[in-house]
């Protein structure tokens, strides 16, 4: 049986994934504007998806201040994710995969930048598809940038358990942070997650 996935994205970051997905084999719906979701996803019947991959969207902003820039690229990028996800929720399968893929960035934008913030957007994302969800349904967040179109494939086809993290692989998501900082971000993570 083949495989269906949802790809949503920008159609820079959503093309590249879906040709791999179908070198694969799966059968890829693709969404490069998120205002075409709900069209798409009513021709979808419910329950009946085994992947949806989030890729982030370009956000654009002609706001003249910094605020109104913020809230332009939280609103467009981050919270649409969530507005997306509530849209495919009930079409996945109850041991379906999700994989968020990070990389919405105000660098475009010239707003200030948290990526630390950024990412916890997304985890409360993968938290809250997880409390909604009923079955056996894997979140997975694939923080690490560039996401390339074969680790998006590779998180997609992978059922085995949620590989642990080395303290190695916590060192490397932060390079830019003081030592003192990076020992509390992963004592904090290690609390939240256990």
């Amino acid at each position: 049986m083949t495989s269906k996935v949802l790809v949503t994205g920008s159609p820079d970051r959503v093309d590249p994934v879906r040709q791999v997905l179908v070198a694969q084999g799966m059968d890829v719906v693709a969404v490069d504007r998120l205002e075409e979701l709900a069209g798409v996803a009513a021709g979808i019947p419910p329950g009946s998806l085994q992947c949806y991959v989030q890729l982030p969207v370009q956000v654009s902003s002609i706001s003249t201040t910094v605020v109104a820039r913020v809230r332009d690229f939280l609103t467009q990028g981050l919270l649409a994710r969530f507005d997306a996800a509530i849209r495919v929720l009930p079409l996945l399968a109850a041991d379906a995969t999700v994989v968020l893929v990070a990389g919405n960035s105000p660098g475009e934008t010239g707003v200030p930048d948290d990526q630390r913030a950024r990412l916890a957007l997304l985890r409360v994302l993968a938290h809250s598809i997880l409390a909604e969800a009923l079955g056996d349904l894997r979140v997975t967040v694939l923080d690490r940038r560039p996401g390339s179109p074969e680790e998006v494939a590779k998180l997609v086809g992978d059922r085995g358990p949620v590989p642990l993290r080395t303290v190695a692989d916590y060192a490397d998501y932060r390079p830019d942070v003081s030592y003192d900082d990076w020992r509390l971000e992963v004592l904090s993570l290690a609390t939240m997650e256990a």
